[in-house]
């Protein structure tokens, strides 16, 4: 089920974000993230593209952003490969307090976020706000593997 779909209310398949205990994040093949190039600025590879399964879902999302992951070099590799809207969770380098829990659960109640990435290899535990926002999103919602990444 996907965010949107528990805010209005719907019925929709039981798919939805992911609570793993390790950083919330990528999407990708398993080699370090879902980017384009070798190393972005937080000195990651990236993988070649975003894990096709995961793309597909997010091309289907209609909220206002497809996905919510963490850090913006992970956000904008999904927008490359997706053509939607990703917002990170914890700015530009995952560690920033943004959305807070309030900020993410208003943004879940408004329809305005498809689904919570995590997972893909990245390692490390959520940093800021993103601990009390991936426990909330582990507690309310069904995780589903797609490729490398948690949805």
């Amino acid at each position: 089920m996907t965010l949107t779909d528990q805010a209005s209310g719907s019925t929709a398949s039981a798919m939805g974000p992911g609570g793993q205990t390790g950083r919330t994040g990528t999407s990708g093949t398993g080699d370090g993230g879902a980017g384009g190039n070798d190393g972005g600025p937080d000195g990651q590879a990236g993988a070649a593209s975003a894990d096709s399964e995961l793309t597909s879902l997010l091309k289907s999302s209609t909220a206002k952003w497809s996905g919510i992951v963490s850090g913006a070099s992970q956000a904008a590799s999904l927008e490359l490969a997706t053509n939607t809207n990703a917002i990170a969770l914890g700015g530009w380098n995952g560690g920033d307090p943004y959305p807070t829990l309030a900020q993410f659960q208003e943004m879940v109640a408004n329809g305005e976020i498809g689904y919570f990435i995590s997972g893909g290899g990245m390692g490390g535990g959520p940093r800021g706000g993103n601990s009390e926002v991936a426990a909330w999103v582990a507690a309310n919602f069904d995780a589903q593997t797609l490729g490398s990444s948690t949805v």
